[in-house]
């Protein structure tokens, strides 16, 4: 039997390792059918599936959440697992779009900046992230979306593309950047946005200052010179790091560059968090205007829900399931 994974199902597979068993050049365009055979296992009442919408549900799928396609997809919208020939998953851009449909606007953001994004958990607390080639890129998300026109979720998914961040190497840079970068009225500061891990490279006049031919920045506004570092506990624990780290801000002070160093103590009160985007406002030459109390408690609040916990299951709605999701519940007993 062949089963489609989609909306909660499918976002937790690219989140996760499993994603590498799953082939993005080897795709379809159409949901396959089911089959009576061979029912899985580990499908739950939890589990969302995809199924063409003149399908017959087999039995054995009483309690799963079932999504009936009606439109015709873009090419390449529903890939193959590389192990199991029999199970498939929504691609990471039709998995993007499903979310905005069944998710709040900041879920959807921060969903799509870690589809894009170089990190990949481990799920092992001694080394809890690992690197990996980003599943999908801005762009690709920008033509998914315009191939898609009329779709559910389409107007909530164009306006979070805009602040999706690519090439971040750990959470907790996504959750900065979308602190600093998201609009007043999506509660952020409304700081200009800065690319990722973008290279610095050096002349050779200036390669006496450090063995590397290039310095890749946290966030660099290169315009302003401004370089901002976020010093993670977990990525600079070292001896050899820290000397790292330092070999490079010193080399980018020569090369006309303003480093500051953001510190997880200094994400750990909102106060803290103000302080920072007021630093960051200064250098770059814009006015950080006062927030009015109805901003700040809406800032507030978004900050809670950015640092207080970077886990999936938590700032996913995995408990809950989308009025869309809920009116696609198929109850086979009263079906059949």
């Amino acid at each position: 039997m062949s089963i489609v994974l989609s909306h909660i199902s499918a976002a937790l597979i690219w989140l996760s390792p499993e994603a590498s068993f799953y082939t993005l050049r080897r795709t379809i365009s159409t949901p396959p059918l089911l089959s009576e055979r061979d029912t899985p296992s580990n499908l739950t009442n939890s589990t969302h599936i995809l199924i063409p919408s003149n399908a017959r549900i087999p039995r054995q799928f009483e309690g799963a959440v079932i999504h009936y396609q009606h439109r015709k997809l873009p090419s390449g919208s529903i890939v193959e697992n590389s192990i199991d020939s029999t199970r498939f998953a929504v691609c990471p851009e039709l998995s993007f779009l499903q979310i905005a449909d069944s998710c709040d606007f900041l879920t959807t953001v921060r969903y799509g900046s870690e589809l894009c994004s170089q990190f990949v958990r481990t799920g092992y607390s001694e080394e809890p992230l690992a690197e990996r080639t980003p599943l999908t890129s801005p762009s690709k998300l920008k033509r998914y979306l315009d191939e898609s026109k009329g779709a559910n979720g389409i107007d909530q998914a164009r306006r979070a593309l805009k602040y999706v961040v690519a090439e971040a190497r750990s959470p907790r840079e996504i959750e900065f950047a979308l602190m600093m970068f998201l609009h007043r009225k999506d509660q952020g500061f409304g700081i200009p946005q800065a690319p990722l891990n973008e290279r610095i490279y050096l002349e050779k006049r200036y390669a006496h200052l450090d063995h590397r031919k290039y310095f890749e920045c946290d966030f660099l506004w290169r315009e302003a010179k401004l370089v901002v570092e976020y010093d993670s506990e977990f990525a600079h624990s070292t001896r050899q790091s820290r000397e790292r780290d330092a070999s490079k801000r010193n080399a980018l002070s020569v090369l006309g560059y303003t480093v500051l160093t953001v510190t997880t103590g200094q994400l750990e009160t909102f106060q803290g968090t103000i302080t920072l985007a007021k630093t960051i406002s200064k250098h770059l030459h814009i006015r950080f205007r006062p927030l009015t109390h109805q901003q700040e408690q809406a800032s507030y609040r978004l900050w809670l829900r950015l640092f207080s916990n970077s886990d999936p299951s938590f700032w996913l709605p995995l408990g809950e399931i989308s009025k869309t999701a809920k009116k696609n519940r198929v109850d086979l007993r009263k079906s059949l």
